[in-house]
């Protein structure tokens, strides 16, 4: 890739670099520029053919900004009256789009982008999803849907992936079990919940407690799904998203980059101006090659006239769009203002409201201990039935322990640091979904270690996991199961190697790449890597659960 000039393909596509350094940020742009053919379909009169595709990096803030934009050509259609109308070209997501996200960790608020859709199997990770509908950082849309009765989680993914093609970067996908679409319904209530076999999707900042809010977030029911083939509704969804994105206002550091490459390729018609005078060697010319070299000179600044004479034209045209886009930002700060008052008086009466409420039950129940009653009450109220998960990191170390000493989950050894364990406990605002989920990717580790040495399974742990047929215990999300090369070669492969027994490796020791990613809540990001280590030893090893490790964005 260039990263100044231009370049041209044999197709004549073009692409040209372009980048700025200012004080507190830096970007780089490519520019292609290339003819689409025009779409197989009868009502297309014309087309412009020419699409242009803007890819941006952005350094700010700390902060490694990754941006694409297509501005497809623009069609002229016959509808079915007769009349016509312009429609823009559909395009999908460039390849390289997806290649990116497989590669590169990153982020859209607390979601993190991928390629396809992404299960919920258990309930307990359903907190974890509310968080992320509820960021209203996010720029994309989260898709949530659930399995039809009788259909398999792996089967929906699938069939969801197809119908979400070419949507990478757009939105985020999850699919509930029937376990976690109770127990998100419960929470959500009825007016943003998920019907079985339906899809909700999920604009930024998501209210889940205000049923009025729900009307934000359209739900493609059950029965669409079902009359509809997939590019009808691979169609609805992405021309959905694509004309919100285009109506959201990108964050500031985005901005401020299209401000200074849109200022630089306007500055350069006037280049000239700026230009100084060199002394150059005299040279022998007649008068007439003279003449000629000055009639190419005044064509040339001609050219560069006029080039900057529509520059200060478009420039006159965006100082008024932006005027106007100031008076409104203005009005909708002021609206926003008296929108906030009006949200804090009914916070302060909804608060005096609970005090008078928990002093009322503080009453009642001093009532019912004065009848001889109240123990009754409270002993039916417990519920018993709830799993014994640890609920912090310190917790969950101890108890591996104390198991493995009771001769209890010996299918799977944690043969890391214990301090880098224990560290995760600092980041409260991981809560216990982080903790369950590691308690959920053990016991399933002791499941297929289990089920290999008394069942007969022959099969990987990947293929465990992979499959239910097996009908064995699998509480376990999505896992990373390799690195990118870089990642695993060089001093980021080394931080990989972790302790092992002699009968896996000689040496003590191995590199890991698979690994779950156990939340993207906060900078600190947990992973837990392991190795399956059954055929050598007859357990998984597990060989670190900690804070994450540096990759190729690590600065």
């Amino acid at each position: 890739m260039p990263t100044e000039g231009t370049v041209e393909n044999r197709r004549g596509a073009t692409l040209t670099a372009s980048s700025f350094s200012a004080e507190t940020s830096t970007g780089l742009r490519w520019e292609l520029v290339e003819e689409w053919d025009p779409p197989m379909r009868s009502n297309v009169v014309s087309t412009t053919k020419t699409a242009v595709m803007h890819i941006t990096l952005v350094v700010a803030e700390g902060r490694l900004w990754f941006w694409v934009d297509i501005e497809p050509p623009t069609l002229t259609v016959r509808d079915a009256g007769g009349e016509f109308r312009e429609d823009v070209q559909y395009s999908g997501t460039p390849g390289f789009v997806a290649t990116l996200l497989e590669e590169v960790e990153m982020r859209d608020g607390l979601a993190e982008p991928m390629t396809g859709f992404q299960a919920v199997p258990e309930a307990s990770y359903v907190e974890q999803l509310i968080c992320i509908l509820e960021d209203d950082t996010r720029l994309g849309a989260v898709f949530v849907t659930a399995p039809p009765e009788g259909l398999a989680v792996e089967e929906w993914i699938t069939k969801s992936d197809d119908r979400s093609y070419a949507m990478q970067g757009l939105a985020v996908g999850f699919v509930l079990s029937t376990e976690a679409r109770e127990e998100f319904n419960r929470r959500a209530q009825f007016g943003h919940s998920v019907p079985a076999g339906g899809m909700r999707t999920f604009i930024p900042g998501a209210d889940l407690s205000d049923a009025h809010d729900s009307i934000n977030h359209r739900l493609m029911l059950p029965a669409t799904f079902q009359s509809s083939d997939d590019r009808r509704i691979r169609r609805i969804l992405r021309n959905a998203q694509v004309k919100r994105l285009r109506e959201i206002k990108l964050p500031e550091a985005l901005r401020d980059a299209d401000y200074e490459f849109l200022r630089k390729r306007r500055m350069q018609p006037f280049d000239v101006l700026h230009q100084e005078n060199t002394e150059v060697e005299p040279r022998d010319l007649t008068a007439e090659a003279r003449l000629v070299e000055i009639e190419a000179e005044v064509t040339d600044l001609r050219t560069r006239l006029s080039d900057a004479e529509e520059m200060a034209h478009e420039a006159l045209r965006d100082i008024a769009f932006f005027s106007a886009e100031r008076d409104r930002a203005q009005e909708e700060a002021e609206l926003e203002r008296m929108e906030a008052e009006d949200s804090y008086i009914r916070f302060s009466r909804s608060s005096r409201e609970i005090e008078k409420l928990s002093k009322r039950v503080e009453y009642l129940q001093s009532e019912l201990v004065a009848v001889g009653a109240g123990a009754a009450a409270w002993a039916e109220s417990g519920d018993e039935s709830e799993d014994d998960y640890p609920t912090s990191f310190v917790e969950l170390i101890d108890r591996i322990g104390d198991l493995q000493n009771a001769g209890q989950l010996e299918g799977v050894r944690f043969s890391g640091d214990r301090e880098d364990v224990c560290g995760l406990d600092e980041h409260s605002i991981l809560g216990e979904a982080a903790v369950t989920k590691v308690w959920d990717t053990l016991l399933t580790f002791d499941a297929y270690s289990r089920m290999r040495k008394t069942d007969g399974f022959g099969g990987s742990l990947s293929n465990y996991i992979r499959s239910s047929a097996h009908g064995g215990l699998v509480r376990i999300g999505k896992v990373a199961w390799s690195e990118g090369e870089t990642t695993k070669t060089g001093k980021l492969g080394a931080q990989r190697f972790f302790p092992v027994d002699e009968q896996v490796d000689p040496s003590g020791r191995r590199q890991m790449v698979a690994h779950v990613k156990l939340s993207n809540l906060t900078g600190v990001a947990p992973r837990m890597y392991f190795d399956d280590t059954y055929s050598a030893v007859g357990y998984v090893t597990v060989g670190y659960l900690g804070s994450h490790l540096d990759n190729t964005l690590t600065n």
